[in-house]
């Protein structure tokens, strides 16, 4: 009984939303902190040659901001990276909130210099890094995160996805977000018959949308990495000779706290192949 009121009462909300103006509220406004930057001012858009990108020092967006640099280098003027550092992928205190930021924020450091070594002039586009320490869900993308989850198109109603969503609503830009073409990927498996185009092109397709409104809220989002599996990824980063930066990466959600090396045994420790 209790389930079906709850369903009634997300139906109710959709139907609200959908029907009438929304409102979007505000994000929390990050101080600076790690040289990493402060989020951009709201109402900005993306041109044609400048890509933001949710990164995190992970295999898949380092891929993807590895080939906007060095392989479609005449097509990109500049990289916005995006972190989102908080605790914002998980009720606050759950079990799959991630314990890596000391590693990813060591990746990214890591990777950045690597990258200027080995490719001076390219790096210089890669802009410093955005850190976004909280961001308050509005109505609007709470209900369709909910929805999103009942049509297991996301692992968790509260989680990374609807945090990119909702900040790339707010501050009206077009974000790449990563992930890996396995039918062990939960947001693969949600999204990819979904969408259209490749690389920076493919989006949730209007089509979609108009059957499924609570995907609207992923209509700033782009999927460069979701027509690529890993291996292909790597055998990519060869050819383009960024294999080696692609070893910097990080991956585990749960590394030894006193260690630091990863458990070995979570889902990306799993999928790893470096």
């Amino acid at each position: 009984m209790e389930d079906n009121d709850q369903g009634q009462e997300i139906k109710k909300e959709i139907k609200s939303l959908y029907t009438t103006q929304k409102q979007r509220t505000k994000l929390t406004i990050p101080k600076r902190e790690n040289n990493l930057t402060p989020n951009p001012p709201s109402n900005i858009t993306t041109s044609l040659t400048e890509r933001y990108l949710f990164w995190t020092g992970g295999y898949d967006s380092t891929f993807s901001l590895c080939y906007s640099l060095i392989a479609e280098k005449d097509q990109v003027s500049s990289i916005v990276p995006i972190y989102l550092s908080g605790k914002i992928d998980d009720i606050a205190g759950g079990p799959a909130i991630r314990l890596n930021k000391k590693q990813e924020v060591t990746a990214m450091s890591n990777i950045r210099e690597r990258l200027s070594e080995k490719f001076p002039e390219l790096s210089l586009k890669l802009q410093p890094t955005i850190d976004v320490k909280s961001v308050i869900y509005s109505r609007e993308t709470r209900v369709s995160m909910r929805t999103l989850y009942q049509l297991k198109m996301v692992r968790r109603s509260i989680c990374q996805y609807g945090a990119m969503a909702e900040y790339s609503l707010k501050h009206n830009i077009v974000v790449g977000v990563c992930a890996e073409k396995s039918p062990n990927c939960v947001i693969w498996k949600g999204v990819h018959d979904k969408t259209e185009g490749e690389g920076y092109s493919c989006q949730v397709s209007n089509t979609v949308v108009e059957k499924v409104p609570a995907l609207d809220i992923w209509k700033n989002l782009r999927w460069p990495t979701l027509h690529l599996s890993k291996e292909e990824m790597l055998q990519i980063a060869k050819e383009w000779e960024f294999d080696d930066i692609l070893s910097l990466t990080t991956s585990c959600r749960f590394p030894n706290p006193i260690t630091g090396k990863a458990c070995g045994k979570c889902k990306p420790c799993e999928d790893r192949i470096l």
